[in-house]
């Protein structure tokens, strides 16, 4: 967003993906998997990915603010002339335009009377003229506002996603372990076999599985055997062994879909990690500040409704959404039933 009046779209967009796309990681490794591992244990990409996040952020801020001042002061502009300007100045001086076909060169900026921003396709056209003291009225003001506002909620998307996600989950497996619900039904399981899964990625850390069975009676008085396998706390890991028995409760119009009441328990009362809560933090408060630019750089409030939009809907898809796909991480695995001979 900073860098929205002269840098290519294409570079902010990707500096987004590339943050994003370490935020989701973060998310998936916390939330997903049930096992104690550092926060930021990521593929080698992604570890190489931050750094650059990082730079290429700050060389969006250094760029659009620290050379704005010397930008204005300059003469770039004076006598209708714009020509050998800075990239910075050429930008960011009323009437001149960069018209670069490529790569910014001083001889492209130009004083814009009629030949630029004409429609014609040349890079002027791609250029936002803002003007804030016009607010909503102008149209780029609105495309402005609206582009940062996106930029903001795309900062604040995963905070209200991952905690109403969090939020869901804990819900699900409560309702799957509360004996006053109809719905479900307990029964006796025996662990068979039990192993562990090692990531072949640096730092991927090991899953933790146990494949039980057990035997339920339906409603007509048949009775089935029901065997699945489960992905579970490293602690429950530990404490079962082959041959031993665990609690199940299982959905009594879906026996296949059934957890261990021990695991359950772990996930309602564990907490989310403190550096976890921090990052996020960071985060919203960051697509504030981006929000509140959107309003200061254009004089447009557009940008905030998109910001709303994009809050709002990661309330949403946590609470409906992303809660299916995490119950189905932690429910994965095999899983069948038999009638009992």
């Amino acid at each position: 967003p900073f860098g929205l009046y002269h840098l290519p779209l294409g570079n902010t967009i990707g500096v987004f993906f590339l943050q994003e796309a370490t935020c989701v990681c973060v998310c998936t490794r916390v939330l997903v998997q049930p096992r104690k591992m550092p926060v930021f244990i990521m593929p080698r990409a992604m570890k190489a990915a931050a750094p650059l996040y990082l730079l290429s952020s700050l060389v969006l801020v250094k760029d659009d603010l620290g050379v704005h001042a010397a930008a204005t002061a300059a003469s770039c502009g004076s006598n209708e002339d714009c020509t050998g300007c800075t990239e910075s100045a050429c930008s960011t001086t009323a009437g001149c335009q960069d018209t670069s076909p490529g790569d910014y060169d001083a001889s492209y900026c130009k004083w814009c009377d009629d030949e630029c921003g004409d429609g014609d396709g040349d890079a002027g056209d791609t250029l936002l003229n803002v003007d804030p003291d016009q607010g909503c009225g102008l149209g780029d003001n609105i495309i402005g506002s609206a582009l940062i506002g996106i930029f903001a909620g795309i900062f604040g998307y995963f905070v209200p996603c991952c905690f109403a996600c969090r939020r869901s989950e804990k819900d699900y497996y409560n309702r799957m372990i509360d004996t006053s619900n109809p719905s479900v039904k307990r029964a006796a399981g025996t662990v068979t076999k039990k192993w562990e899964v090692a990531s072949n990625r640096p730092g991927g850390g090991i899953s933790y599985w146990i494949e039980l069975n057990f035997t339920i009676k339906r409603p007509d008085g048949r009775s089935y055997v029901v065997s699945g396998q489960r992905l579970v706390f490293d602690r429950l890991y530990a404490e079962s062994a082959e041959g031993s028995s665990l609690e199940v409760s299982y959905n009594m119009s879906s026996e296949s879909e059934f957890v261990i009441v021990k695991d359950a328990e772990l996930r309602v009362n564990s907490r989310p990690q403190i550096i976890m809560i921090a990052v996020f933090g960071i985060f919203f408060v960051a697509s504030i500040g981006v929000c509140a630019l959107a309003i200061v750089s254009t004089g447009c409030w557009i940008g905030v409704i998109f910001w709303l939009i994009f809050v709002g809907g990661g309330g949403l898809c946590g609470k409906f959404a992303c809660m299916r796909l995490t119950v189905q991480c932690g429910l994965r695995g095999r899983a069948e039933v038999k009638a009992s001979n």
